[in-house]
């Protein structure tokens, strides 16, 4: 951000953001290697009901990742106003 727009993010903001947005990728998309070698079928708008546990986790993480981007918009905001 100091490259494009000469201001600094907010550091505290930036690093929650970091660490949410790995830990909700990790969630989202690593249980999915293990449905796949489950047999879980692609592109499927039902799902049998032994996969459900691996889903919700994956559900789980792409909200953990969306709670993220509020930091993100949080810590670039701030770190716009605040110069």
């Amino acid at each position: 951000m100091p490259k494009i727009t000469g201001w600094m993010y907010d550091y505290k903001y930036a690093k929650i953001h970091f660490i949410l947005f790995t830990l909700g990728v990790n969630l989202t998309f690593f249980p999915m290697h293990f449905l796949g070698l489950a047999g879980m079928p692609r592109r499927i708008p039902d799902y049998p009901d032994a996969y459900s546990s691996l889903n919700r986790l994956c559900s789980f993480g792409s909200m953990v990742s969306l709670v993220s981007m509020v930091f993100f918009i949080l810590a670039f905001t701030r770190g716009f106003f605040n110069n």
